[in-house]
């Protein structure tokens, strides 16, 4: 689990407030009511047996889950989750992306708003923090600023030298299929093999009528209907067959105005763009294949915490530390797993080749073999961004592949 929020001032432990969906005693409605988040923590919470995800920042922030089971797409797969719609501004979104077992990282940030001619995010040097962290391989499923969603590729051997992305002409239109709600939740279908992608959406409407309403009632069911979403063919297929889910709640500045024009808020929220909720529900990964996370005694690490880090059991055999770190280019992270006697540098996460790496990079993934049985482990960076930042180092972990798992899998 990630959470972040920027700009630096607002780095952790600090989180930018604002109105989250549910009031106190988890009611909801549409409109919905709200109440005050303000840490880290509570960004992430469970209301009416459903997860919720909230996002805020005067800049970039993002909240990513990640399930503990990989999906199987040697033989085709499936995922499925349930996703509400309400939407307060145009500069909060949703992703889902799959990754290599060797290739993901903690966090990623693809600009879904500017592409360039390779129909990749126009900004792969800069743009919005955590740009840095873009896997060379991924999947990469995101809702647009129109409520119309696109895909990308990212590596793959499918599009040199860094991806492709697709899109329906902005059509279809989620806001179209159903009225906005912050109760009702929309299934959302994936379905993936190494030649082949589709998203789907199922919805309720009293009379669909195509083509102002896309896709077609399921008999079985009284007002349920589905809609195909996109599609595309891999040719030549996907060199990998598994990979790790990320489900992902992003938002830029939320009550940003460019140009002195307000962004396109919705009308029900005021005024004023507030930063929106999403409410996630049955999540579906088939088939799966459960490796191991092994949580960290405290999620971050910085100047002012302990330096040390103990994991509720040991790592098992063929295990990676994995964190996110902003620290100085060339001391990178060092960790002990002595007490200090002795010193290594942690290994930065391989990124996307067309991501340029220096001195003033903001946090970046990192993926460190690490011996069967480590239970302990110090940590020691630097002041990054060319010292004028203060390093911190989060969301640490032990990750494993079971026994039976551990064959390559991926190119």
């Amino acid at each position: 689990m990630l959470i972040h929020n920027s700009p630096p001032e607002e780095f952790e432990p600090r989180y930018l407030s604002g109105p989250a969906h549910h009031g106190p005693d988890c009611r909801n409605a549409d409109p919905p009511p709200e109440h005050i988040i303000s840490t880290f923590e509570d960004t992430i919470f469970q209301c009416n047996n459903h997860l919720m995800t909230f996002s805020n920042s005067g800049g970039y922030a993002e909240a990513l889950l990640t399930p503990d089971r990989m999906v199987d797409f040697s033989n085709g797969a499936q995922l499925t989750w349930q996703l509400s719609t309400w939407r307060n501004n145009d500069r909060d979104w949703w992703d889902v992306s799959i990754t290599p077992w060797d290739e993901n990282n903690v966090g990623h940030a693809i600009d879904v708003t500017s592409f360039d001619g390779q129909g990749c995010s126009a900004y792969p040097g800069g743009g919005v923090d955590l740009m840095t962290s873009v896997p060379a391989d991924m999947l990469h499923l995101a809702l647009s600023g129109n409520n119309s969603l696109h895909f990308q590729v990212i590596g793959s051997d499918q599009a040199a030298p860094f991806c492709f992305r697709l899109n329906q002409g902005g059509w279809p239109r989620l806001d179209i299929l159903t009225p906005p709600s912050a109760v009702t939740r929309l299934k959302f279908e994936v379905t993936l093999s190494t030649t082949f992608f589709s998203a789907a959406v199922y919805y309720q409407n009293d009379n669909p009528q195509p083509p102002d309403v896309p896709g077609a009632c399921d008999v079985g069911s009284l007002n349920f209907c589905r809609a195909t979403l996109l599609t595309q063919t891999f040719n030549p297929p996907l060199p990998w067959t598994r990979g790790i889910v990320q489900f992902g709640h992003h938002a830029y500045d939320p009550a940003k105005a460019e140009g002195g024009i307000p962004v396109r808020c919705n009308p029900r929220s005021g005024p004023v763009c507030k930063p929106n909720t999403w409410h996630w529900d049955h999540v579906t990964i088939d088939p799966a294949v459960p490796f191991t996370i092994i949580q960290g005694s405290q999620r971050f690490v910085n100047a002012q915490t302990s330096d040390v880090v103990t994991f509720t059991r040991p790592a098992p055999a063929n295990a990676f530390l994995r964190f996110e770190a902003l620290s100085d280019w060339l001391f990178g992270v060092q960790y002990s797993l002595d007490g200090g006697a002795t010193w290594n540098s942690a290994t930065r996460q391989a990124q996307s080749p067309r991501i340029r790496r220096d001195a003033f990079m903001p946090f970046e993934s990192y993926w460190t073999p690490i011996p069967e049985g480590t239970q302990s482990i110090q940590f020691s960076a630097r002041n990054g961004w060319g010292g004028g930042m203060p390093w911190g180092i989060r969301d640490i972990t032990i990750w494993a592949q079971s026994q039976s798992e551990v064959a390559p899998q991926n190119r």
